[in-house]
């Protein structure tokens, strides 16, 4: 039962239904029974994808928790950073909490002895003792550190943005690049929920979400930001998911600017006065703010669009740039038009329903309301196949989770750039690391073939 005092969410993964979890039960000390409302294939995956947040040491937490400690306080609790506040310390992963720094730029890990794999061998994974995140102010400290050798690796936050710094450095350096597979590009949501009547009514028109996608020029990008390593695709399930098709992928992913034109002009958006800029009904100028957080590539992007898009289509743009917490802090009101961000959970969308559907209130954050009421019947019907695909048989949730696909790209839910190789630098003395794999936050972000656990320090 949730505590009503702590604002420490349910995860979304959990749900099977909007705002409805299974029923658990203590059997006795190692055994916990999860009782669904109905059949649930999905059960496992949907548990893996919460091993982080679902159980808490209550050994350890207890003395921070008013039930237990009449000096602790819900305040407290309620200001706890995601992960290391110290029920890190028992986990099923491979490393542990250890330690944090004074001034919180360095994390220290330690390996757990209790870690549940062993390699084909016998021996008790993980190889490495201990591992240590550094938490620098920006890309470029991550990119350097990588060259000087201070950081082994990073696949977070390097990328293509320095790939020709990497390849320029590599020679007489003990640097290896690999890459990530499919990586999502930078994705548009659209608020569905503004408190203003005309935004609202805009992006709940389908025609207008077309003609926005047809009016990126995904190529441009391509080259400018890319380094050709970009495949342009609509907003949709990533091409290592089995829910994806190709030609599903690129509808409204071409670049037309009469198309784009001749469906706003079908909408009735007008630009009555001349100067360049669309008007709705009511004669305001149709302009729209993009959000998008301090980030070396979303915003040169955000800006080629505002220089684009208003100059093909007479659709206003203007760029909020600011710090992500701030960013992150805005969208989950509703005074936004656009918010500049990463698809999350594209491989596994099934594990990440709350980025997709409304499992509970307030999901996703770009409709909001749609517990009380979807932005349209298309996106209601997409709902009900996501809410009711975990039930289902692989190759029948495959089926099923295709034709959501098809309904969101017709529909053009979000703008979507596409997926693109994305790069990253590892030092070369680390063993068994891959030259490809993949990206994904709905089991920890790194997903096969890169396995950490298995990862070691060559001799």
């Amino acid at each position: 039962m949730k505590d009503p005092n702590t604002t420490v969410p349910i995860h979304p993964a959990l749900f099977v239904a909007p705002g409805v979890a299974p029923e658990f039960e203590q059997i006795d000390k190692y055994t916990i029974k999860f009782t669904y409302p109905f059949a649930f294939q999905y059960a496992l995956q949907s548990l893996a994808a919460v091993e982080d947040t679902f159980a808490w040491p209550k050994h350890i937490l207890a003395k921070d928790h008013p039930r237990y400690n009449a000096n602790a306080t819900y305040d407290d609790i309620n200001k706890w950073a995601p992960w290391w506040s110290g029920r890190n310390k028992v986990t099923v992963a491979a490393w542990k909490m250890d330690s944090i720094s004074a001034d919180n730029t360095l994390i220290r890990l330690e390996r757990n002895p209790y870690y549940w794999k062993v390699d084909s061998e016998g021996n008790q994974l993980p190889y490495v003792d201990f591992v240590e995140n550094n938490i620098v102010p920006d890309r470029q400290s991550v990119a350097l550190g990588n060259i000087s050798g201070q950081f082994d690796y990073d696949g977070t936050w390097v990328g293509n943005q320095h790939l020709p710094l990497f390849l320029k450095e590599k020679e007489g350096r003990n640097l290896e690049i690999g890459w990530f597979n499919n990586t999502p590009g930078m994705a548009i949501y659209m608020n569905y929920d503004s408190k203003n009547d005309n935004i609202r009514g805009l992006v709940r028109d389908i025609k207008f979400r077309q003609a926005m996608s047809l009016a990126i020029d995904r190529d441009a990008i391509n080259r400018q930001f890319f380094l050709d390593l970009l495949d342009p695709t609509a907003f949709s399930f990533s091409p290592n998911s089995p829910y994806f098709d190709k030609e599903t992928g690129k509808l409204f992913a071409e670049l037309n600017i009469d198309r784009a034109n001749a469906l706003l002009d079908e909408a009735g958006y007008k630009d009555s006065n001349g100067d360049g800029i669309r008007e709705y009904a009511d004669g305001t100028k149709i302009e729209l703010v993009m959000d998008v957080a301090n980030h070396d590539l979303y915003v040169p992007i955000t800006e080629f669009l505002i220089d684009t898009i208003p100059a093909s289509i007479g659709i206003g743009l203007v760029m909020n740039n600011q710090q992500q917490d701030l960013i992150f802090e805005r969208r989950q009101t509703l005074d936004w038009d656009l918010h500049v961000f990463d698809i999350w959970g594209s491989t596994a969308p099934l594990a990440k329903l709350e980025d997709w559907v409304p499992v509970s209130k307030g999901f996703p954050f770009w409709n909001q309301k749609a517990s009380e009421a979807p932005f349209s019947p298309e996106y209601a019907e997409f709902s009900n196949i996501l809410l009711g695909a975990r039930g289902l048989d692989y190759d029948t949730r495959v089926s099923e989770m295709k034709r959501a696909n098809r309904i969101m790209t017709e529909n053009v839910f979000n703008l979507f750039v596409g997926f693109y190789r994305r790069a990253f630098i590892y030092n070369s003395k680390l063993g068994n690391m891959p030259e490809e794999a993949m990206r994904d936050v709905a089991f920890g972000l790194l997903e096969g073939p890169m396995r950490p656990e298995q990862i070691y320090f060559k001799k």
